[in-house]
């Protein structure tokens, strides 16, 4: 599932019509020590760094987050997904509507999104009605890794790269090299300081053309009461994604390689 998709998640079950390598090894990073935002400074406490699109580039992991209180931007956490009620569905994405923050284009994407939410509804009803909606329901480790261009005039906004990752509940974090079965990445262009959606990224792609987006970890380590670290490396084409056209999908014709590693600690991060 992409990250797209999750930030929607709450709607999936009801429009499935709309769906939308350098290892570490033993390198050493040399990183910025601070990443400067307005008037807040934080600390790098780990790093990405990457091939973008055939350039080598840094990112710094910080001791901060866009979501308030978060201790890291780095993070993981079990989670459990079941599937939303569709009326509770229904009302969140008409307050959206409503809310004087979408433009005009983005109504209209919000509106089509409705209108099949609706149309689907009798189904979904019967699905549950036979039981069928708790088969959505399942538990899994999420981890999300976001780092930041420490020489950006406001690294929260563009230059952004984010990383998730999914592993099954059960996986022994001793048992590297592991997979991710569940990948996610991006690149944010333009208006990423939000918890939403940013305006321009780039986004990892899995159409018949490109290969599967890849995360695999070398090093994991897993500790609800104590430190946690991930380690690894990634591989993924991103292709360019836009906000006011979110229902067209990516731009597989606008996309660049992305290939590289991260070494970091995790905050775990309770539901």
């Amino acid at each position: 599932m992409t990250l797209k998709a999750r930030i929607l998640q709450p709607a999936l079950p009801y429009m499935t019509a709309a769906a939308l390598v350098l290892g570490l090894g033993s390198a050493t990073f040399v990183h910025a020590q601070t990443v400067k935002q307005g008037n807040k400074t934080y600390k790098t406490i780990g790093e990405v760094k990457a091939d973008l699109n055939q350039e080598r580039t840094q990112w710094s992991v910080i001791d901060g987050h866009l979501a308030p209180g978060y201790e890291s931007s780095a993070v993981w956490r079990i989670e459990t997904f079941e599937m939303p009620d569709q009326a509770d569905v229904q009302k969140q994405m008409r307050e959206a509507m409503g809310s004087g923050q979408l433009g005009e284009e983005e109504l209209k994407q919000m509106e089509l999104m409705l209108k099949m939410l609706e149309e689907a509804g009798p189904l979904v009803e019967a699905m549950q009605g036979m039981g069928l909606g708790d088969m959505a329901a399942q538990e899994n480790i999420s981890i999300d890794i976001t780092a930041f261009k420490p020489n950006e005039k406001d690294p929260f906004d563009v230059g952004r790269l984010t990383m998730h990752a999914g592993l099954a509940a059960d996986v022994d974090p001793n048992d590297t090299p592991l997979h991710a079965y569940d990948v996610d990445i991006y690149y944010v262009i333009e208006g990423g300081n939000t918890l939403f959606m940013p305006e321009v990224a780039y986004w990892s792609d899995d159409s018949p053309e490109f290969d599967e987006p890849q995360i695999t970890f070398t090093k994991l380590e897993l500790n609800p009461d104590g430190s946690s670290r991930a380690q690894g490396h990634f591989k993924a084409t991103l292709c360019r994604w836009e906000k006011a056209k979110m229902m067209q999908g990516v731009n597989t014709d606008d996309c660049m390689p992305i290939e590289g590693g991260f070494d970091t600690p995790l905050v775990f991060v309770k539901d």
